[in-house]
């Protein structure tokens, strides 16, 4: 099953910890690293969406200063903001002062009188408001019809206490130079056009940063410069750029090289990126680079090849050939989980290991969360007495009569969607060429049995095999269905929909139009996560990338996980394999290895 990561806000102490694990002296001298204890003391417990650091790439001198993510309410066009702490702030102790930079939604009004007479007293303050809207009123006035304000800061602790900064967002340079005159910028708009001109050939868009004062802008500019893509292979090629111009130390260059290729951790999920890079020009010639690093808690690209430790185990209890897992192994799992950050368990084979009980109360002890996979019936009494043990999450294999029965049983028993129990309940089915068009009744059924969620693959390794994968217009004509749910049942708190990470096909059919119109791949992941996001512990003691893949023997799952040939072996060949080579989605897509549906059948490909 797919890739499920929640986007969380975390305590601030947890970018720094992640900071601490993954050290960058290149950036960060002693001194430097050390003073984010100050940090820490101060907004270690507030809830923040992200953090980053501030980079001066050209600097010998080695630190950062520290940038929070924190929400922002009630003031017009605002939702979040960057509070960005200077060094010079937290190197000393004691109260810590910042800036403060937040993002500006568009303002519709057409003349910005709700950004000038709604967001500027509420954020900057009713004087800084007074002072600046003669030069704010006018900056607007001038704006070129294809900008638009993205970002507005207070910089008080460095003295700015008038003044504030703006960045402009604008489709292209040459939308920069035409419009820097009517803003008031006084410079030389031929030489700034030169120096910027390499950056823009090479596909950069660029939000341009104003320092603005009751006066008017001031001649000290910069550019923040952005490229399509967080993935390293991008990011690498910035960074060449950047040592080209001779504006980055390779010791930095180095230090960024590494922080992009960070996996990303879990349990908190944790993932790092290089947001953007700036760009400030003064006196006919760009002066400095900075750049900005990030962790947060959202997947920004798919380019790595596995998690630093898996997202969840699959534990196989019992299975087909009679053998079952020895109880005394639980205990020590459970410890060796606990010491690597996981806590989802996926149990396999439950109904036929009479110790499960025994198992769940351990997982609610230790705040694990537990799911049963349910393949065949299960009655009533056994049911209860799962819940009752601390069963968390119940994932039903959907496909007959006795899977429907075991759905209405859960409800009845308080599992689901708005009940007390609060179990959830998810119902897998597999959609293939002859079942298709039974997806809307099917939506419309489970709705009705209070399951919280429906996931649907194309990719099942047992049972199955002669049945066709959807046509291309039929998982189109589901596609448009699931979005239609999506945006009327859903949103009112009706059954979720959710589509296989390895059912690539479907997964571009959620993107907009289809491969031959397809505008965005925000809903398209990068197929089977097995051995990636997840791995399995079979009943005899082995270890595989999933419960549907034959196992290996390894000390442990954190050895197995790290160092098996077979399995770094795996995540190379996923999505790549020879039949695919021609197609434009080979790095999203990677059909189950388990499946028993040659590459050859691929709707995509049809």
């Amino acid at each position: 099953m797919g890739l499920r990561i929640r986007h969380e806000e975390l305590a601030t102490r947890a970018f720094i910890e992640h900071l601490r694990r993954h050290p960058l002296p290149e950036l960060m001298d002693d001194e430097c690293a050390a003073a984010l204890a100050n940090v820490e003391a101060q907004f270690g417990d507030r809830r923040s969406h992200g953090a980053g650091m501030e980079v001066r790439l050209g600097d010998e001198r080695r630190y950062v200063d520290y940038i929070l993510k924190f929400d922002v309410q009630d003031i017009p066009l605002m939702n979040s903001e960057w509070i960005e702490i200077d060094y010079e702030q937290f190197v000393n102790g004691g109260p810590i002062g910042a800036c403060r930079f937040a993002k500006v939604n568009r303002d519709k009004s057409g003349d910005y009188r709700v950004f000038l007479d709604g967001t500027m007293p509420r954020y900057a303050g009713l004087e800084r408001a007074r002072q600046l809207r003669p030069a704010l009123a006018k900056l607007t006035k001038a704006m070129a019809p294809e900008a638009s304000i993205r970002l507005v800061g207070v910089m008080d602790v460095r003295g700015a206490n008038v003044g504030l900064r703006l960045v402009l967002d604008y489709p292209d340079l040459d939308a920069i130079v035409k419009n820097l005159p009517a803003l008031g910028w006084t410079g030389n708009t031929a030489a700034f056009h030169e120096a910027f001109t390499p950056w823009a050939e090479a596909g950069f868009t660029f939000g341009l940063a104003l320092d603005v004062s009751p006066e008017g802008i001031g001649e000290k500019i910069g550019l923040e410069t952005y490229w399509k893509g967080n993935a390293p292979d991008y990011v690498e090629t910035v960074i060449d750029r950047l040592l080209d111009a001779g504006l980055c130390l390779p010791s930095k260059a180095k230090a960024i090289r590494r922080w992009i290729r960070l996996l990303p951790e879990v349990n908190p999920f944790l993932h790092t990126r290089f947001t953007y890079f700036k760009l400030n020009y003064m006196d006919g010639r760009i002066t400095e680079a900075k750049a900005y690093l990030e962790t947060s808690s959202l997947v920004h690209h798919f380019d790595f090849p596995a998690f630093d430790r898996p997202l969840r185990l699959d534990l196989v209890l019992s299975d087909e050939k009679g053998k079952s897992m020895p109880v005394g192994d639980t205990p020590a799992l459970l410890d060796e989980c606990a010491a690597e950050r996981v806590n989802h368990l996926r149990l396999y084979g439950g109904e036929d290991w009479p110790e499960l009980p025994r198992l769940l109360s351990a997982c609610r002890e230790k705040n694990y969360r537990a799911e049963i996979v349910l393949r065949k019936s299960a009655d009533e009494d056994w049911l209860r007495r799962m819940i009752e043990a601390g069963a968390k999450t119940f994932l039903v294999e959907f496909g007959d009569d006795a899977a429907e029965k075991t759905l209405a049983t859960l409800r009845s028993l308080g599992a689901g969607r708005g009940t007390e129990n609060g179990a959830f309940v998810t119902a897998r089915w597999r959609m293939h060429e002859e079942n298709v068009e039974t997806l809307p009744d099917l939506v419309k059924r489970l709705n009705e049995l209070g399951v919280n969620e429906l996931y649907i693959t194309g990719m099942v390794p047992e049972n199955g095999a002669a049945q066709k994968p959807p046509t291309m217009k039929q998982m189109k004509a589901a596609a448009k269905f699931i979005w239609d749910w999506r945006f009327g049942e859903e949103e009112q708190g009706g059954l979720v929909t959710e589509i296989d990470t390895c059912f690539s096909a479907m997964q571009l059919m959620m993107c907009s139009g289809g491969p031959d119109q397809s505008t965005t791949l925000a809903f398209f992941d990068r197929g089977c996560e097995g051995g990636r996001s997840f791995m399995a512990l079979h009943a005899d003691g082995s270890f595989s990338p999933c419960v549907h893949l034959p196992g290996e023997p390894a000390n442990s799952f954190a050895d197995y996980w790290e160092h098996s040939e077979s399995l770094q072996t795996h995540r190379k060949k996923t999505g790549q394999r020879s039949a695919c080579a021609a197609c434009p989605y080979t790095r999203r897509c990677s059909p189950c290895p388990a499946a028993p549906e040659p590459v050859e059948k691929c709707t995509i490909k049809a």
